[in-house]
């Protein structure tokens, strides 16, 4: 087999390297994801493992921007919902024992 390869240039404006990341950590049993950017793109140059044939090595493409826009979406999500999340940590952490009543 042929090892396959492709680019694709993401907009930093849209996606952040973190999710390309997370998004290239999920693939990496079926291709090799090779990232470079620059002040407008994150370019991401993609190769198929050896043993992968070019259907799967497609389907994992595809894959992968399903899983990018999740994981960016998930960044989002996180950073929207921090002071809630840090507020009802407080409120539990606040309730138990680990604090001193000095």
């Amino acid at each position: 087999m042929i090892n396959s390869k492709i680019s694709i240039d993401f907009e930093r404006s849209v996606y952040s390297i973190e999710a390309v990341q997370k998004a290239t950590y999920r693939a990496i049993n079926v291709m090799s994801v090779f990232i470079e950017t620059d002040n407008k793109y994150i370019k991401c140059k993609f190769e198929s493992s050896n043993g992968v044939s070019q259907e799967r090595f497609e389907l994992a493409i595809h894959e992968f921007q399903k899983d990018l826009i999740d994981e960016e979406l998930s960044i989002k999500i996180k950073k929207e919902t921090q002071d809630c999340r840090n507020l009802i940590l407080g409120l539990a952490f606040s309730r138990t024992s680990l604090q001193s009543n000095e």
